[in-house]
């Protein structure tokens, strides 16, 4: 049994590759970071900055704002966003409400140098940097004892943290696919011993695999509280384990933040528990309700590096890596030229008995019909008839309906960026001649995922296409409606209404979105707020 991601989280995860951290937002990133220009790499990474360092430092005192200005200049958030966890099966977002601890400036309470995450995940992909203590543990994660996860000068140190040495779990240094050894290769080879224990683990020896480790395990089933839980030994044999780094990572958790039990959610019901508080640290499933007071264990720590799984179930190559994530797991990759992102190719339609080549091309999905040949087929729908192979594919194309393979990709793949808020990815797409018409299978349009992006380069430029501000998806909400239900930023809502967005046109009353905006605290919407009441 594969000890692997699962197929939904791995297709999650590729999408996340494909569309979290796009490479435009890494190249000014890094060209910020280099320059110095901390500020600068934030704002290219789409990570707000919550405090100003003369705040620090009177708050603080002179010797954390200097400390904080050491770590803010080796930050790489663009680096962070690629490791931040995310909703999987299905999703591929951010996960929400999350408190990500980077560093301490004082003892284990701080203050610290935090990153949260978004509030809601069909909402803007932005991080916020923060300086001060957190409140309470729940839903707090601390890489803390993980810098390689953040800091540019230690981001070589993932391949040792992920179970590695000189080379990679599962690859050469040159990322060729190493042979797996077929017996106990001793502990002089890191990465071997990597693999040796995850083979013993898909062998279906997972007590061995934990002993030699020096872990003890018990897959007795967590105590029920009223409520089913699936079997947890299933879900450990399956688990895709760093099993030669797990006791030193939680050691190294415990020496920071001084405790001895640690929970990671594997499902709505159970939890992983890590004890250090025996003889050999022992892991053994939990009941997630009781075991919601433990400290958070770290994805990271939890859960082998997602991009080794995706790199050896060939779901992604090295090169679509980060490029400090690359440089880290394949120090002897060879530099090669970067590919086009996405290639806009000729699609084969049956169209009247025939083969057409159509294509997106000057702002419409074009093929081999004269202008007279798609009026006569307009009034062919209008009357209720259906529509030839052509006509019907920008049909679907502009109502969000199915597609051909490559135009149902190329769907996919303009929403990806625009959910995940690549505007320039977006205006790339629309530059090379896609039709800005396109709706989602939710009937959304490019106007209902603005608040998403940034809405002063490309909102105008919607308009001037003839977008319409009250078309509605299939929830029957516009633009302003989503934006306002998905935390758009209050720029952007203000924008919308002086468009010519009206608040009366939704299936959602007004009273509804009043409602929305008070029980939410969205004091920075009371000019909205007004027109409703």
């Amino acid at each position: 049994m594969k000890a692997v991601l699962e197929p939904d989280v791995a297709n999650s995860w590729v999408r996340a590759r494909r569309f979290g951290v796009p490479p435009s937002m890494i190249e000014r990133a890094t060209e910020r970071r280099l320059a110095g220009d901390w500020q600068g790499a934030c704002a290219a990474a789409h990570v707000d900055v919550l405090f100003d360092l003369d705040q620090v430092t009177e708050q603080f005192g002179v010797e954390v704002a200097v400390k904080l200005l050491e770590d803010l200049t080796v930050l790489a958030p663009d680096l962070v966003r690629w490791h931040m966890p995310r909703f999987l099966e299905g999703l591929d977002t951010l996960l929400t409400r999350r408190k990500v601890v980077l560093a301490s400036y004082g003892d284990r309470v701080g203050p610290l140098l935090y990153v949260r995450t978004p509030d809601r995940p069909s909402g803007p992909q932005r991080l916020r940097l923060e300086v001060g203590y957190v409140e309470t543990a729940e839903h707090t994660v601390n890489w803390g004892t993980s810098r390689y996860l953040w800091d540019a000068t230690q981001s070589d140190d993932l391949r040792v943290r992920c179970g590695g040495g000189d080379r990679a779990p599962f690859f050469n240094a040159d990322g060729s696919r190493a042979k797996l050894p077929t017996s106990d290769p001793g502990t002089a080879d890191p990465a071997a011993r990597t693999e040796w224990l995850t083979v013993l683990q898909e062998n279906d020896q997972l007590e061995d695999a934990f002993a030699a480790a020096g872990l003890a395990l018990d897959t007795m089933q967590p105590k029920r509280t009223g409520y089913h839980f699936g079997d947890v030994s299933r879900y450990f044999k399956r688990w895709p384990f760093v099993l030669s780094r797990l006791a030193d990572e939680v050691r190294m958790l415990s020496a920071w933040d001084h405790h001895t039990r640690y929970a990671f959610r594997l499902n709505f019901y159970n939890a992983m528990v890590v004890d250090l508080g025996r003889g050999r640290p022992l892991v053994h499933g939990g009941n997630y309700m009781d075991a919601a007071d433990l400290p958070e264990l770290p994805h990271v720590v939890a859960h082998r590096l997602p991009d080794l799984d995706l790199l050896r179930a060939g779901k992604i190559r090295p090169e679509q890596l980060h490029p400090l994530v690359r440089s880290a797991l394949f120090p002897a990759l060879p530099e090669r030229e970067p590919v086009p992102r996405y290639e806009l190719n000729p699609i084969r339609v049956r169209c009247q008995g025939v083969w057409h080549l159509i294509a997106p091309r000057d702002g419409i999905i074009s093929g081999p019909h004269t202008e007279q040949e798609h009026r006569r087929e307009q009034a062919l729908q209008a009357l209720g008839g259906t529509a030839s192979g052509c006509f019907r594919v920008r049909t679907a194309w502009a109502e969000g309906g199915k597609l051909p393979k490559h135009l149902r990709l190329l769907r996919k793949e303009i929403f990806g960026r625009a959910r995940h808020g690549d505007t320039a990815g977006v205006i790339e797409l629309l530059d090379a001649g896609v039709d800005i018409r396109v709706r989602d299978a939710s009937k959304r349009t490019l106007l209902h995922h603005i608040h998403q992006m940034d809405h002063r380069l490309l909102l105008q430029r919607l308009l001037d296409a003839g977008l319409d501000l009250e078309a509605v998806d299939h929830h029957g909400r516009t633009p302003l409606y989503v934006a306002v239900f998905e935390d758009g930023s209050a720029e952007v809502i203000k924008a919308l209404l002086d468009a010519g967005a009206r608040v009366d046109i939704a299936t959602s009353d007004k009273a509804e979105l009043a409602r929305w905006i008070a029980g939410t605290k969205r004091t920075d919407l009371d000019f909205l707020l007004d027109e409703l009441t």
